[in-house]
């Protein structure tokens, strides 16, 4: 039987197993332009890297946030990304946790225009 064959008779059979795969690959495409993002970040911000602005990070705790690529309704901003990361941390006051959000908010930026690049260009 053709792919093309298969899919369509997939298609008729499971009626949203093509709004699942799209997300699938949708998925697949944010985490591979997030890995390309990353390594080019890392190698600039490595202080920040090591302060666990990694990829682990990105791929677990900011996920949710990044997701917003997927549905194009709200993409991500660097405060939501800056937030994600604090978040992390038990900070022994509010002012140091504000002092590192505002630290980090141009190293997200940064991170964000890396990934909308590897997204859309």
């Amino acid at each position: 039987m053709a792919t093309a064959s298969f899919i369509q008779q997939v298609g008729q059979n499971w009626p949203g197993w093509s709004t699942w795969f799209k997300r699938q690959i949708q998925r697949r495409s944010l985490n591979r332009a997030i890995t390309r993002a990353y390594t080019s970040f890392a190698r600039q911000y490595p202080d920040w890297v090591d302060y666990f602005f990694d990829e682990y990070f990105l791929r677990q705790r900011a996920f949710p946030v990044l997701a917003g690529y997927l549905e194009f309704k709200a993409l991500p901003t660097s405060f939501e990304l800056a937030r994600g990361w604090a978040e992390q941390f038990a900070w022994p006051n509010l002012e140091m946790k504000e002092r590192h959000l505002a630290l980090l908010m141009p190293v997200a930026a940064d991170f964000l225009r890396r990934l909308d690049r590897e997204l859309f260009h």
